[in-house]
């Protein structure tokens, strides 16, 4: 994803090449056609690197489950299929998918793809970034309720993810 807009104020840039680093400082103005209190920017700054953050924090971890689900599937096929751990793999990896499916559409192949099947979690905080990340700075109340209960969605997803992040140890400790 692209960066968000940033509120008015003083930034450090720092640009490293190598072992070397050069900074400078800007000042970041306001538009002066939009009038809005310093808050307001504020405000929508909080809520995009909210946003930024469960967004990267959560393509992480369909990225991790991905490994996992690759390894789940190489230790499945090393394993008899009547060994219990093999069934205990199969197990894990079906949570994993329906986890996966919660915050992802993995169905979605091509653009025309949505029409066919609904856009999950992911898609939804995307979709509420590229509203909140406008010239006007201060977030609707709508915006800010959708912010909150897609917040509430995500940390019931991280709890879901806890659980799996056990049974994968468990495994481990199983297989090893």
């Amino acid at each position: 994803l692209s960066g968000a807009n940033a509120a008015p104020g003083t930034y450090t840039l720092k640009l490293y090449i190598g072992d070397e680093m050069q900074s400078t400082t800007v000042d970041l103005q306001a538009d002066p056609r939009v009038e809005a209190p310093l808050a307001a920017y504020q405000s929508q700054e909080a809520m995009l690197t909210a946003l930024d953050q469960m967004l990267t924090q959560m393509h992480d971890d369909v990225n991790y489950v991905r490994t996992v689900k690759k390894e789940l599937k190489w230790a499945q096929k090393r394993l008899d299929e009547d060994d219990e751990l093999s069934s205990e793999a199969q197990d894990l990896m079906d949570k994993i998918v329906v986890w996966e499916e919660k915050i992802i559409q993995p169905k979605q192949k091509t653009f025309q793809d949505v029409i066919n099947f609904h856009n999950k979690l992911g898609a939804d905080m995307i979709y509420l970034k590229s509203y909140i990340d406008s010239d006007d700075p201060e977030p609707t109340q709508g915006a800010q309720e959708r912010f909150d209960d897609l917040s509430d969605q995500w940390n019931a997803i991280v709890d879901e993810k806890k659980s799996i992040d056990k049974a994968i140890a468990t495994f481990n400790a199983a297989y090893l």
